[in-house]
């Protein structure tokens, strides 16, 4: 894989329901996607970054019984389940990962980027975290650390380390999270920019690494928008950014007939429809499509779907309502 890499998330569908743990809470082990709950692991597929999420128990007391097995909303969402979910109010478009009340070590560990070849090599993403506090407590340290492993780990980048370090970050040890600082900027409640000079490393592979241990349905985080880049150009990870922005599904919500309408250059292929469970409802070429289409569901019941548009290589989800 190349640098030319990142992921906005909008690849995977964006899900609805709490995401809940079917491995065992007591060992370490990789999450598996379940239908219509956030998805936690994807594998590259038209451009965006591949990741898979792993849960160590670290935690002892209740939470340390629970694990992700009560149902917490991590993995990657839409737009309006962020807005619902979280106290953050200007995520209005697109997918994100969210991550909440772990009750354990989360590990979300993304492909590796091979940055031979580049000239001014870039890693910038955003991320919020919630206001909320934070503490010591279970034997175990509410903590966010987002890293680099440079060459499968010979050295670290730290990015951002509530307990002290990162590129732009600050903390200590046990501290609150709400003081964590990146580029002496406060993340506590803010949509931070994340942005990583990369250029020491031509030649090098590195992987992004997020970790976040937290133990409380109050304490989230987002992250979103990772792209690595030359500079302030971006190479070649946005475009299934720019299919959401050229995709458009109104009226919504309707009584089953849609409109998609779609100004951009790449020739769609296929409409797929979801349930709220993941399940297939609904599939349709979209070959010889011309800038407008009625999508009829008057036959669906009452409820939401998601509605995923593919060309050869993108796609875009959206989340509509048959009232």
């Amino acid at each position: 894989m190349n640098a030319q890499v990142g992921t906005n998330f909008d690849e995977p569908d964006g899900a609805m329901l709490d995401y809940i743990d079917t491995g065992d809470v007591y060992t370490t082990h990789q999450l598996v996607n379940n239908a219509g709950q956030g998805t936690v692991n994807h594998t590259f597929v038209g451009g965006e970054l591949g990741f898979t999420s792993m849960f160590t128990p670290s935690r002892t007391g209740t939470s340390g019984a629970s694990g992700l097995t009560d149902g917490d909303t991590v993995g990657v969402y839409d737009s309006s389940t962020i807005l619902i979910s979280t106290d953050v109010s200007s995520w209005t478009t697109g997918n994100a990962y969210i991550i909440e009340d772990t009750d354990g070590m989360l590990t979300i560990t993304f492909d590796t980027v091979d940055l031979t070849g580049t000239t001014n090599p870039r890693l910038q993403m955003l991320f919020w975290q919630d206001s909320t506090t934070w503490e010591f407590t279970d034997n175990a340290n509410d903590r966010i650390y987002i890293r680099l492993d440079v060459n499968g780990g010979a050295s670290t980048i730290n990015v951002l380390d509530s307990d002290g370090g990162g590129s732009g970050g600050s903390g200590a040890a046990g501290m609150d999270m709400d003081l964590l600082t990146y580029n002496s900027v406060n993340c506590e409640f803010n949509l931070t920019n994340i942005d990583v000079d990369l250029a020491p490393y031509i030649g090098s592979t590195v992987q992004l690494v997020i970790e976040a241990d937290t133990n409380s349905a109050l304490e989230r985080m987002i992250v979103d928008n990772i792209l690595f880049t030359e500079g302030a150009n971006v190479l070649g990870v946005n475009k299934n950014k720019m299919l959401a922005n050229q995709v458009k599904v109104y009226p919504n919500p309707s009584k089953g007939l849609f409109n998609l309408s779609y100004n951009g250059n790449a020739v769609l292929e296929q409409l797929t429809v979801f349930d709220v469970t993941g399940k297939v409802v609904k599939k349709m070429s979209l070959k010889g499509f011309d800038k407008s289409e009625l999508i009829d569901m008057t036959d669906f019941a009452k409820g939401m779907y998601f509605m995923k548009i593919q060309t050869a290589t993108s796609t875009s989800s959206k989340r509509i309502i048959v009232k």
